[in-house]
């Protein structure tokens, strides 16, 4: 009887986690456009989320009370292509600021430079512009891993797909500049490390948490976008020590939206979604980390 009762229970129990990524994330009731620009870069400190959209504009929502506290366009916004496409927060403090650490800010088109801003709920202040020159090594992304003190950058080697269906990407990590100069051009002799990894989906932003980054990958749900092949929604973890692949966090069935950026709150995977459906996600309660 006690083994009739085990192998019953255990198709119930392995069907437990495939319940449990079929869930809808919880939701907060933060808009993801302004002003019909589309949801973009994303960045939290403490409890207060930065969301930003295409063009430079910048909203901080409390997430304990998660109403808006400020709403500005940011001092990079005067550059056309600018895309916001991530945000992160650097380590040290703008002179004159004491409520937020420098802010990075992706321009993904155009020249691809990484815009510094120091940011306080009155607005912000254009400080550092970063830009990379070596061939092959411009960040579409900028991300800042606070632990080590540096930065990566993430280029796109090519938008040809390999034989197992892969597209190539190259993560360069560079010093943390300090704040002190309007512009630091990085060249090959600052590069501390790089390596490789593959993915077929669409990239996005990118966010680096206990030594891992963390890349939402995909596109929205639509008719159009079914067909392609870099639509799928995953959260690809990469290990920074190792430079593989850790994990691949399927979500194309907990948000419909477009997976924009990402970041933590207290622990808590939050996803900026574009497009329809989007918004905010909390991924809590969807997956373990």
């Amino acid at each position: 009887m006690k083994n009739i009762k085990r192998w019953f229970l255990l198709p119930l129990l392995l069907a437990l986690p495939l319940l449990s990524a079929a869930q809808k994330a919880e939701k907060y009731p933060f808009p993801a456009s302004y002003n019909k620009e589309a949801a973009q870069g994303m960045a939290i400190y403490k409890s207060s989320a930065f969301l930003l959209n295409n063009g430079g504009h910048c909203r901080i929502y409390d997430l304990k009370s998660e109403k808006l506290v400020a709403d500005f366009d940011l001092a990079c916004a005067v550059y056309k292509e600018n895309h916001c496409n991530n945000a992160s927060f650097g380590v040290d403090f703008p002179a004159g600021n004491k409520e937020f650490p420098a802010f990075y800010v992706a321009e993904c088109y155009g020249e691809r430079r990484c815009f510094v801003e120091s940011v306080t709920r009155s607005g912000s202040q254009l400080i550092q512009v970063l830009k990379i020159d070596a061939e092959g090594r411009i960040g579409f992304d900028w991300v800042v891993d606070r632990n080590q003190k540096c930065l990566y950058a993430l280029s796109k080697i090519s938008d040809v797909i390999d034989s197992i269906g892969t597209k190539k990407y190259l993560i360069t990590k560079y010093p943390l500049p300090t704040l002190d100069k309007k512009e630091v051009v990085f060249t090959k002799k600052d590069l501390i490390e790089e390596f490789e990894i593959g993915f077929p989906n669409l990239s996005q932003g990118a966010s680096i948490h206990k030594g891992h980054l963390y890349l939402p990958v995909g596109l929205h749900s639509s008719p159009t976008t079914e067909k392609r092949k870099d639509a799928h929604r995953d959260i690809i973890v990469v290990n920074l020590k190792t430079h593989r692949i850790e994990k691949i966090i399927d979500i194309q069935s907990v948000v419909d939206g477009e997976p924009e950026d990402i970041d933590f709150y207290r622990n808590n995977l939050l996803l900026y979604c574009g497009q329809q459906d989007g918004g905010v996600y909390n991924l809590k309660r969807i997956y373990e980390y």
